[in-house]
């Protein structure tokens, strides 16, 4: 995940600068309604090549392609292992919410309608305090955890240290860090599959460069 958060840098700065120098303004009476990202400089790299019809099909295909993966591989996914980890805490197959999946995705529909509607502000502002707070339950249960099996703490680590060395852990670090650490920074830091620039284009910067350095930061987590 590290190398590939180094890597995701500056493919996240590249469609940074490109959405941001190449977004779109709806009006000189309404320069606060911004429209930018990969389906806008797409075209525009194709039409300064004299490529116009290569341009629009590869912007539209982006376009299309954006919103199968926003449902399959954004909300759908998100959605459907929030709905199972509430499952599982509200007593699993004894639950109230076996059944009612559909009840609990629209309960998320509406709490997320209700933080977009308000725009890129809003989210920020519920990303701002939302995000630290992930942090705080993540690193507070983990302790929890290892608080109630503290016994099995050094036993845990002279396990660590005798396998670690073995051909076993060596051959399955790799492929797992290839496989699940590749897919998991990928989906992590979405780097490269166009929603950087989207978000970052209704930055208020002239300097595209210096507002992909911001974005950058994001691109190692």
């Amino acid at each position: 995940m590290i190398v590939m958060g180094l890597f995701s840098m500056s493919t996240k700065y590249a469609e940074t600068h490109l959405g941001v120098k190449y977004r779109r303004h709806a009006s000189a009476e309404h320069p606060q309604a911004i429209s930018g990202g990969p389906m806008y400089y797409l075209r525009d790299a194709f039409d300064k090549h004299n490529l116009p019809l290569i341009g629009k099909f590869m912007a539209g295909l982006f376009a299309v392609c954006c919103i199968g993966g926003a449902i399959g591989g954004g909300n759908m996914f998100q959605a459907n292992q929030a709905y199972q980890q509430a499952l599982e805490v509200t007593g699993g197959a004894d639950s109230f919410l076996v059944g009612y999946g559909w009840l609990f995705g629209l309960f998320l529909a509406a709490l997320v309608g209700v933080v977009i509607i308000g725009g890129i502000k809003s989210i920020g502002n519920v990303a701002g305090w939302l995000v630290p707070g992930m942090a705080v339950v993540y690193m507070g249960a983990g302790a929890v955890v290892l608080a109630m099996h503290f016994t099995a703490i050094p036993q845990a680590f002279t396990e660590i240290i005798h396998s670690a060395f073995s051909l076993e852990a060596g051959f399955g670090g790799l492929l797992g860090g290839i496989l699940v650490g590749v897919q998991r920074a990928a989906f992590s830091n979405e780097a490269g599959l166009g929603s950087a620039p989207i978000v970052h284009c209704t930055a208020k910067t002239d300097t595209p460069a210096q507002q992909a350095m911001v974005s950058d930061d994001w691109g190692i987590y």
